[in-house]
């Protein structure tokens, strides 16, 4: 049985309550982790990865986060959406194991790019950062996972989520970030003043937390 799933432009994964990935769809760049470039009509199971707990689905890459802490990733690395786990403009068709330095609790893509969040509370980055989505303070893209620092947020994250190109975490006080492109509002800041951003920006009237 499926219990989890994330669903892209043009192919799905899905995660069994066994911890067994299937994917199907489309697979130009190996997306599909299948071993092969073949398009598949029906969920296959990925080899390779075991024990998983979330996956996500770029544009045209995936990845996967398994129950001891660790991040695969695999497809087309044209902005390094895979982690430094492959050369530059690589196309992975079997799941390799993002270079993170601590254990990760949750997972989350964009179109390019994709978060981690350690159990410290720590949020690692990297990929495809032309609107700063990444939010290491640039907009070029990031090779290897790197530490966003000097967020904003006094404490440490509790969640993280990934937008096309936009990022957004909470933090243990409730209080909601977002960084990359504001071109629709998505960072919760006036489109006039601000376009995107390539560091994490307090959304103002939102608290996830309960006050006292």
């Amino acid at each position: 049985t499926l219990v989890r799933g994330s669903f892209g432009v043009a192919h799905s994964l899905g995660v069994r309550d066994d911890g067994r990935v299937f994917a199907w769809g489309y697979n130009r760049f190996g997306q599909l982790g299948l071993g092969d470039d073949v398009a598949r009509l029906e969920p296959t199971q990925v080899p390779g990865l075991t024990d998983v707990i979330k996956v996500q689905v770029g544009n045209a890459h995936s990845a996967a986060l398994t129950l001891d802490g660790r991040v695969f990733t695999w497809g087309l690395n044209d902005v390094n959406q895979l982690g430094g786990n492959a050369p530059p403009n690589a196309e992975i068709s079997t799941p390799r194991p993002v270079p993170l330095p601590a254990v990760m609790i949750d997972l989350a893509c964009g179109d390019n790019h994709c978060l981690a969040l350690a159990f410290d509370g720590r949020v690692f980055g990297w990929g495809g950062n032309f609107y700063g989505q990444v939010g290491d303070g640039t907009t070029a893209d990031v090779a290897t996972p790197r530490e966003i620092t000097g967020a904003g947020w006094s404490t440490r994250a509790l969640g993280i989520g990934a937008g096309r190109f936009h990022s957004l975490a909470y933090d243990t006080q409730g209080s909601v970030w977002a960084w990359g492109s504001n071109g629709g509002g998505q960072l919760g800041q006036s489109i006039s003043q601000i376009s995107q951003s390539p560091r994490p920006l307090w959304v103002q009237g939102i608290n996830l937390l309960p006050g006292p």
